[in-house]
């Protein structure tokens, strides 16, 4: 029984926090396209495509590497397995469909 109820309880906070997460994700996003606009609107965008079925037949290998936890950076892998890190305001990975670029409001150069 005290089990459940310390279960029930942690449950809600984790909604709680989970929403305030949320909360505040929103809150960030706001505040950083202000800044951007007052800035002068001008964001980078990056999409890299996933390999092509030649390639993959080829046995080529993606050199991008994406860490969800840095979800606006990407690395480029080199043959010397050497690093390079690139930063933009968003990057769409290579599984995210056309309804997933959405770039209302935004200028595209």
């Amino acid at each position: 029984m005290q089990h459940e109820l310390l279960k029930r309880k942690f449950e809600e906070e984790h909604d709680l926090l989970k929403k305030r997460y949320l909360d505040e994700c929103t809150e960030k996003k706001r505040l950083y396209n202000e800044v951007i606009e007052l800035k002068g609107n001008i964001r980078v965008f990056c999409r890299y495509r996933p390999l092509n079925p030649d390639e993959v037949a080829n046995g080529s290998s993606s050199v991008v590497d994406f860490d969800l936890s840095h979800e606006n950076e990407i690395q480029i892998v080199s043959s010397d397995s050497s690093r390079k890190q690139f930063r933009f305001d968003h990057v769409f990975k290579p599984d995210d469909g056309q309804g997933n670029y959405d770039l209302s409001g935004h200028i595209l150069v």
